[in-house]
């Protein structure tokens, strides 16, 4: 996916131009540092990146979706977003299992702050909210923090 958006991104260059670049955002998710990735490549994109939801965000994607140019993180009015804690699974020798809790944690905290950044919701608050799967509807994810998860919903566009 880097690839790809950078290559776009290139393509922009040549004409001196970036016109925006629409990513469609339909999954259940992913592993946390591999939507991280993602995201970093779309914040480092000369272009603006332009996000719609059509189905379903969830869990990582949820967080690629919001990570799209204010004012154009969009949702389908039938879509479905939700955000939940880090979760994994390990298995290895009780050290391992306390360095892999740690890791864990530190993944916890950036996507706190990756949410808070996004929806200016408080971290507290997002910590919370992550105690367990947290679904929301088009409508719900235009008011959630002062931002909200999404700008628009499609038909408004």
């Amino acid at each position: 996916m880097c690839m790809s958006l950078r290559h776009i991104d290139r393509l922009g260059a040549r004409w001196e131009s970036f016109p925006p670049i629409h990513l469609y955002v339909n999954s259940g998710g992913g592993n946390v540092r591999d939507t991280f990735a993602i995201i970093d490549c779309m914040r480092s994109l000369h272009s603006p990146v332009i996000t719609q939801v059509e189905g379903i965000a969830a869990s990582g994607a949820a967080l690629i979706a919001m990570a799209g140019v204010p004012g154009g993180r969009v949702v389908s009015p039938n879509s479905i977003i939700m955000i939940h804690q880090v979760s994994g699974g390990y298995h290895g020798n009780a050290k391992q299992l306390d360095d892999y809790k740690i890791s864990m944690d530190m993944e916890m905290t950036i996507m706190v702050n990756h949410i808070a950044r996004c929806t200016g919701r408080r971290r507290d608050h997002i910590r919370k909210d992550l105690v367990s799967d947290r679904y929301f509807t088009a409508e719900e994810a235009l008011e959630y923090g002062s931002k909200g998860l999404a700008d628009l919903i499609h038909p408004e566009i």
